[in-house]
């Protein structure tokens, strides 16, 4: 019996670049493979469209837009396409195992997306540091709070 899915996981992990000052890689057990992203904009971009691709977690209205995807989103996500619920917890542990180059990795799990934002927790896995967050500007405020 699999796991009730209410909350949405990412891994984020900050490699060096010289072209791109916020590079890396995110992960989530939804996702075949890592994305790539180069700025914030595109990381949340990408997590967003995760979240509405799997409608986790649910939201409280229909999303508002001018138009029906993100045209800053360059990579095609890819999808697991077995039933995740079965071996959710294993493909959780897997993407939270990224060991690559990475400066810094950020545990990130989307708890709530009410009033066209998200609520939730993000660890900071070097330092072992958990907050917890009221908007996506905030989460966007505390991982660059790191880089400062």
């Amino acid at each position: 019996m699999g796991v009730a899915l209410k909350n949405m996981y990412f891994t984020v992990m900050c490699l060096p670049s010289q072209d791109c000052k916020f590079y890396g890689e995110v992960h989530s057990p939804f996702l075949q493979q890592s994305v790539e992203f180069c700025g914030l904009t595109e990381l949340i971009l990408i997590m967003d469209q995760v979240m509405k691709d799997y409608h986790l977690p649910k939201h409280d209205e229909r999303y508002r837009h001018f138009q029906s995807h993100h045209a800053m989103i360059e990579q095609k996500l890819e999808y697991r396409k077995e039933d995740i619920q079965e071996r959710f917890e294993e493909y959780l542990n897997e993407s939270m195992k990224c060991s690559k180059n990475s400066q810094n990795t950020f545990q990130i799990k989307v708890m709530y997306r009410q009033n066209y934002t998200w609520q939730g927790e993000i660890i900071w896995s070097e330092k072992q540091r958990t907050k917890f967050f009221r908007s996506a500007l905030e989460l966007m405020h505390l991982i660059y709070s790191v880089f400062e």
